[in-house]
């Protein structure tokens, strides 16, 4: 999986900025990093990690009880797993954060893609027409849905291809993880070859009962052409 997420690190007074995304995109500079101070893993309490399944647990039960069906489904999920597996998911929770953790080869978190384009059903080729397109990131361990954003981009198409973009909205559907928010900035929308671009800046924050501070960043981009979605990338 490519890395998704950059950050910088206050080491001994000085500001380290360690690349964790793929290279910078043509049409734009990177965002800035923001300075943090991340605590080892390896020197938090075992309570630590227990409190933060423990809230990790709550924060489930609370949104199901709310009538969060994705929640009710994580919940049961998260009975069946077994201990190594609830050590583990506590362990990523304590140290890197579960969107970083699924950059990492065989930490357990996977990210899946969809896509989804409405448009009128009537609407030919050769017609003049608006668009709502949108992606959704989803971020699991052991069949639990801990974080999922969605990307959405509107436009006017038409003769196949995007005649100017009108929005763009970046959304948490839920971030169930402990200690974790999730802001979106520097959004922004254009056309270019025919395409329409969508772009936020993603910014993972994290401070675990005080243990972990830190806070990673990523722009995702939605492209699109007149009949739907062409690629949503972390850039």
């Amino acid at each position: 999986m490519k890395k998704l997420l950059k950050r910088s690190v206050t080491v001994a007074g000085a500001t380290a900025l360690l690349l964790t995304g793929i290279g910078a995109p043509a049409l734009a500079a990177p965002p800035a990093g923001v300075n943090q101070t991340v605590a080892s893993e390896a020197t938090a309490p075992a309570t630590v990690k227990n409190d933060a399944l423990t809230q990790f647990e709550n924060n489930l039960k609370k949104a199901a009880q709310a009538g969060d069906s994705t929640a009710k489904e994580s919940l049961t999920a998260f009975g069946k797993m077994t201990q190594a597996q609830k050590d583990q998911l506590g362990s990523i929770m304590v140290d890197e954060g579960v969107v970083a953790a699924a950059q990492r080869a065989g930490s357990g978190v996977t990210m899946s893609e969809t896509k989804d384009c409405q448009q009128p059903m009537a609407a030919a080729r050769s017609a003049t027409y608006n668009v709502t397109s949108r992606c959704d990131k989803e971020f699991k361990f052991a069949g639990i849905s801990v974080t999922k954003v969605r990307l959405t981009g509107t436009y006017v198409t038409g003769q196949g291809k995007v005649l100017r973009t009108t929005g763009v909205a970046p959304t948490v559907l839920h971030n169930y993880e402990p200690g974790s928010s999730i802001a979106f900035s520097n959004n922004s929308h254009w056309v270019s070859g025919g395409k329409g671009y969508f772009r936020t800046n993603v910014a993972v924050t994290r401070s675990l009962f005080g243990w972990n501070h830190s806070t990673r960043s990523a722009n995702l981009q939605l492209v699109t052409n007149g009949p739907g979605v062409v690629s949503c990338s972390w850039i």
